[in-house]
């Protein structure tokens, strides 16, 4: 199965799915509503790019590791 880390990253997904659902809801919904998932939504894509950065750059950290154990 997926890992922890995989999980979370799917749930995280998801939940900015969801979101940015609600926040393209049509005039069915309030416009108070659909502000407050904007809003949602940019601080989910705002968390989602940093956890994004934050897995490269550990990523990187670990093909350096792996190069400096093959020499």
């Amino acid at each position: 199965m997926f890992s922890k880390r995989t999980m979370y990253f799917l749930g995280l997904i998801g939940v900015a799915a969801g979101i940015y659902y609600l926040a393209t809801l049509d005039n069915r919904t309030e416009r108070r509503l659909r502000y407050r998932g904007r809003r949602w939504l940019n601080t989910a894509r705002s968390s989602m790019s940093r956890i994004g950065n934050m897995y490269r750059a550990g990523r990187n950290m670990m093909d350096e590791r792996m190069e400096m154990m093959r020499h």
